[in-house]
């Protein structure tokens, strides 16, 4: 894996979603999931993965401490603490 400058303002993107719809983080996304071998690490759910980032300090240079992939359900549950 290539070295990732840290912050996506440094990467030349003007908000965390333009980041997130970029090649580069569909690239950075894809190396995560096979990591995490495609499945969600709460649950072992294989469905609607989603990268969840446990912290915004270092938004374009994640490594694997930063990172985890969550289904949808689990997802929602750690950011508002319920699955409806």
């Amino acid at each position: 894996m290539s070295k990732w400058v840290n912050g996506w303002k440094a990467l030349g993107f003007d908000t965390y979603q333009e980041y997130l719809e970029s090649d580069l983080w569909k690239e950075k996304r894809k190396w995560i999931l096979e990591c995490f071998k495609n499945k969600c690490q709460r649950c072992g759910g294989k469905g609607f993965l989603q990268v969840h980032h446990k912290n915004y300090k270092s938004v374009g240079n994640e490594n694997m401490d930063d990172v985890t992939t969550l289904c949808i359900k689990c997802h929602r549950e750690e950011h508002y603490g319920c699955s409806d």
